[in-house]
């Protein structure tokens, strides 16, 4: 299993501003390409990365809100060709088909299925299986998922919601991913801050989570960067590790792209030395040997490759 970032960007001013690519998650598993929550911008990222669309097998949405549809039609377009050769298949809440359609009518014939996700379902898109989770807590229908085995799944992806009971184990999985868009959580709004996400990485203990999908108010706000993950000699405790970095501001190599927490350097080994670098131009750069980043700073793209083997490759970030 392969997963690349498109971006990294979460919320109406990072995606409006573009301080960091906003188009959302490209999966692959054998033959099977899937492009998830294909936000404004995603074209142009897969473009830079010279996928060819045509050969997407399929898109899913998350939910309706513009981060994580805003090149929907594009993809649809690019993957049937322009709707002369109807493929693939489009899975998307029911109200991104019908209370505040997302998705244009004039092409819903151009994929061979739109599917209506439901909560607690089980799909199969050629060699990808995947799961929905309950229904989140974020205004409109809004899923997570687990990819892979149930009964061990390689990939959980928690995707926008308000903190709930059960979070963490509707998403456990070997790698986890999970939408931070607030430094804080505040009871008004329907988003995940870093005090979440650090409460369901001690519940879940996965072996690798990424926090993503950031706020402008975490990228700003971390001159302190805390990631926390489980020891990976035993699942018994939790190991809570802090990095430092130079307080960011706004100006070209300013953020960091790479954390590396120390304690998941112990027995884990990475295929080979990787690097993943700011977008914004001259930036900091980390060499990753033996260990696995946690992606920060919002500004990066990667690729994260065999997820179930914690093998990692990591390319230059795109904007």
């Amino acid at each position: 299993m392969k997963l690349t970032f498109m971006g990294t960007a979460g919320a109406r001013f990072m995606v409006a501003k573009q301080l960091a690519a906003s188009g959302g998650l490209y999966l692959e598993l054998g033959s099977t390409r899937l492009a998830m929550d294909p936000g404004p911008g995603a074209v142009v990222q897969y473009a830079k990365r010279k996928v060819d669309l045509t050969r997407l097998d399929g898109i899913l949405v998350s939910h309706r809100h513009l981060d994580h549809c805003g090149d929907v039609n594009v993809l649809i377009e690019a993957m049937t060709e322009g709707g002369f050769r109807p493929r693939g298949t489009v899975f998307c809440p029911a109200d991104a088909l019908d209370e505040d359609p997302v998705v244009l009518k004039y092409l819903r014939h151009f994929p061979n299925e739109l599917v209506r996700l439901q909560p607690d379902t089980a799909y199969q898109l050629k060699d990808i299986a995947f799961r929905t989770t309950r229904r989140h807590i974020h205004g409109v229908e809004t899923y997570g998922f687990r990819f892979g085995d149930p009964a061990s799944p390689s990939l959980g992806w928690v995707t926008d919601s308000k903190y709930y009971d059960g979070i963490a184990e509707d998403h456990r999985a070997d790698v986890m991913l999970i939408h931070t868009v607030l430094t804080q959580s505040r009871p008004e709004l329907p988003h995940l801050g870093l005090d979440d996400a650090e409460r369901i990485i001690r519940e879940a203990r996965p072996r690798l989570a990424i926090i993503t999908h950031f706020g402008s108010t975490p990228l700003v706000a971390c001159a302190t960067m805390r990631t926390i993950t489980v020891a990976p000699s035993s699942f018994a405790r939790a190991a809570l590790a802090t990095t430092s970095a130079a307080a960011p501001s706004f100006t070209p190599g300013a953020l960091p792209a790479v954390t590396v927490p120390s304690f998941l350097k112990a027995g884990l080994r990475a295929r080979s030395t990787s690097m993943v670098v700011s977008s914004r131009g001259p930036s900091s750069l980390s060499n990753i040997t033996g260990g696995w980043p946690f992606f920060f700073a919002g500004i990066s793209t990667g690729t994260i490759c065999d997820l179930k083997r914690h093998s990692l490759t990591a390319d230059n970030a795109l904007r």
